[in-house]
């Protein structure tokens, strides 16, 4: 923050965006957020977006369980997906997760 603050640049990403949040509002008048408030909001993005990648794994795991013959399926897929990449030894081409149907609906539902 202190590097942007010196150029003048605060720049456009979510950084950017909160050095230049005011407190209260935006009226115009109050004050720029502080570097503590600042790097506050930040941890707060980065928490949230983890708790929302874990909850949703969460339920994908009870969805998966709740539907043993899907899980079976997506099983059976993922592991023609390793036997393909020999055993997990070569990378995974981009052929290989568009073949992989029922793990991206699962993963979208």
């Amino acid at each position: 923050m202190r590097e942007r603050r010196e150029r003048g640049e605060p720049g456009t990403d979510l950084l950017g965006c909160l050095m230049q949040s005011q407190q209260g509002g935006g009226d115009g008048a109050a004050p720029l957020l502080s570097d503590e408030q600042v790097a506050d909001n930040i941890i707060g993005v980065l928490f949230a977006a983890q708790d929302t990648t874990a909850s949703v794994l969460t339920w994908i795991v009870k969805y998966l369980h709740d539907h043993p013959k899907l899980l079976e399926a997506v099983r059976a897929e993922q592991a023609a997906v390793r036997e393909a990449t020999d055993g997990g030894r070569l990378p995974l081409a981009w052929a290989h997760t568009r073949s992989m149907a029922l793990t991206h609906k699962v993963r979208i539902c």
